[in-house]
């Protein structure tokens, strides 16, 4: 007698736009090579976003139109939520019959949701648009203005169709559990922290900079941790990462001697600088998770870190790194000048960034993938 041969499962993930090197861009980039998973995204430049992703089967709009939209904030935002909301509407079918698995990322992929039959995975990797809006950094920015009308008006309404209609979702932080459940008022059972490919970073020295490496955006904070080395003409900063805060950057590198600006750096180059720096600082605002900590941690060196977000679940204070309180450009200070004096150990820093290795967050997901496949059988 004949056994049967097991079907294999067809996963398809949604995320806004692939045109950055962040957080969630890496979690995509993750999912698609594990599962062999497609991605349907508006937006995709392969020059802008991990270089794994080009092996992936990646459905979005390919026109010149839309890499000039990428490139302006509102109009950007404003683009993906249409696709997601309207045009992607006529695919949905597609998706049905050829799909077993849909998992959704991203603040307007959710919008899609309710066209599709077949299980629905929602991986929280951000705060819900408003929180964002609520940041101190983008408060008196007047096109927050304008995204707050937009969201109460029409925004607001498709994300609470788009959360009810999820079979599952799935938070990357206690922190993000906690504000999903207060806003939306649904239940998140899971938690899984988002991968850090820990084999791939080394120890090699304790070097005489520190290092910042961040999406420049103001949320980021990266303004005032340039500002604090200004002050301290004595210790070395190095920044990398690309964004609207760039040109910024740069000017401040070139007015002080102790701060460098790399911009954009290849991977290995980045591995190569965890490496050899003294510790990597990353104060962003509201973070909810923070990758950047756990690969400075998997590199052997510790994390300054703010005491908000999520942050304070990956870093622990005093042995893995520094959690610093606001005000931060005078916390930060007083981290810098009284670094030495603190005796952490490499050891302690690997065996934290285990914790979030990529081969424990894909055995978490496929139990979860696994459960919400039988229970759809």
């Amino acid at each position: 007698m004949k056994g049967t041969m097991k079907k294999e499962t067809k996963h398809i993930l949604f995320h806004d736009f692939l045109i950055e090197k962040g957080g969630g861009e890496r979690v995509i980039s993750v999912l698609s090579k594990h599962f062999k998973a497609s991605i349907v995204t508006w937006f995709y430049n392969k020059n802008l976003t991990y270089s794994d992703l080009v092996n992936a089967k990646i459905f979005y709009q390919k026109n010149f139109l839309n890499q000039l939209l990428s490139k302006i904030s509102i109009l950007k935002l404003f683009k993906t939520s249409l696709f997601f909301a309207k045009q992607l509407k006529k695919f949905a079918n597609f998706f049905n019959e050829n799909f077993d698995v849909a998992i959704f990322s991203g603040f307007y992929t959710m919008f899609f949701a309710k066209f599709l039959n077949i299980p629905k995975i929602y991986y929280i990797q951000a705060e819900p648009l408003t929180y964002v809006l609520e940041r101190e950094s983008y408060k008196k920015n007047y096109l927050t203005k304008i995204y707050k009308l937009i969201h109460r008006l029409y925004f607001k309404k498709l994300e609470k169709e788009g959360i009810l209609s999820m079979d599952k979702i799935i938070a990357n932080s206690i922190y993000t559990k906690k504000v999903y459940e207060e806003y939306f008022g649904v239940n998140v059972k899971n938690v899984i922290y988002p991968p850090v490919e820990t084999r791939k970073f080394y120890f090699k020295k304790y070097g005489d900079f520190f290092l910042m490496v961040s999406r420049l955006y103001p949320h980021k904070r990266v303004h005032i941790v340039a500002k604090t080395f200004a002050k301290l003409p004595d210790y070395k900063l190095v920044i990398v990462g690309t964004g609207p805060l760039s040109k910024y950057i740069r000017k401040l590198s070139l007015k002080y001697n102790n701060i460098t600006y790399l911009g954009g750096v290849t991977e290995e180059k980045l591995i190569e600088l965890y490496a050899t720096c003294k510790a990597v600082i990353y104060i962003s605002e509201k973070e909810h998770f923070g990758i950047i900590p756990i690969e400075a941690n998997a590199s052997g060196k510790p994390a300054i870190v703010s005491n908000e977000g999520g942050l304070p679940e990956t870093i622990i204070d005093g042995k893995t790194g520094i959690i610093i309180n606001p005000p931060y450009e005078k916390s930060l200070m007083e981290t810098i000048l009284t670094f030495d004096e603190n005796k952490f150990k490499t050891f302690d820093c690997i065996k934290n960034s285990k914790r979030f290795d990529v081969y424990i967050f894909i055995e978490k997901f496929e139990k979860v993938i696994n459960k919400i496949i039988a229970n759809a059988v």
